[in-house]
C-alpha cells in the first residue's frame, strides 16, 4: 500500500515539476529562473502595497499554510505504514481513481499548454485575440513592447483569459 502511494505521489510530483520546467521556471543559475507570473500580479494588489503585508502574507500563506498543507498530504501515508491490513479492493479502486487523476491533469496540462503557446505566438505576431467574458471584443495588440519574453509565459499587461481569434 505504501509503495503504491509513493508511485502515485512521484506521478505527480513529476507532472508538476515537469509543467512548471517547460515554463522556464527552473535554471540551472537559479537565480535566472522565471516566477510564476500570478504571483506578479498578487503583488500588485493594493492589500500587498506595504512591503510588511506582503512579508506577513508571505510567512503566512507561502512559509507556513503551504507547509501545513504538504505535512497534511503525508498522513495518509502514516496510517497506512502503521497498518497491517493488507492491499484490498478498496486500496485498488482509490490508486486507480487517482490514476485517473493524474492522467486526467496531465492532459489538461498538455491542453493549456497548447492554447497558451499558440495564444501568445498569435499575441507575439501582433494578431488579435477575442476577449472570453463579456462582449467578445476584440483586443488590437498595438504595443508590441508590452509583450516582451512572453513566449511561453504570460505578462500581467495583457490578459491571460485572452483567447485567439480564428484558432
Amino acid at each position: 500500500r505504501l509503495v503504491v502511494m509513493a508511485v502515485l505521489a512521484t506521478l505527480w510530483g513529476i507532472r508538476l515539476t515537469v509543467n512548471f520546467a517547460r515554463k522556464g521556471a527552473y535554471s540551472i543559475k537559479f537565480w535566472e529562473g522565471v516566477e510564476d507570473y500570478r504571483w506578479a500580479v498578487v503583488r500588485s494588489g493594493p492589500a500587498f502595497k506595504k512591503r510588511w503585508a506582503w512579508a506577513a502574507f508571505d510567512l503566512g500563506f507561502i512559509s507556513i499554510y503551504q507547509n501545513a498543507l504538504v505535512l497534511m498530504t503525508t498522513f495518509p501515508a502514516l496510517v497506512a505504514m502503521r497498518s497491517d491490513k493488507p492491499f484490498g479492493v478498496m486500496d485498488g479502486v482509490a490508486a486507480m481513481l487517482m490514476l485517473g487523476f493524474i492522467v486526467w491533469e496531465t492532459v489538461a496540462d498538455e491542453q493549456q499548454w497548447r492554447f497558451q503557446t499558440h495564444k501568445w505566438a498569435m499575441i507575439n505576431d501582433g494578431k488579435k485575440t477575442l476577449q472570453a467574458s463579456g462582449a467578445a471584443a476584440v483586443i488590437p495588440i498595438t504595443s508590441p513592447s508590452r509583450l516582451s519574453g512572453c513566449a511561453s509565459t504570460c505578462s500581467p499587461s495583457v490578459p491571460v483569459w485572452a483567447l485567439p481569434t480564428g484558432a
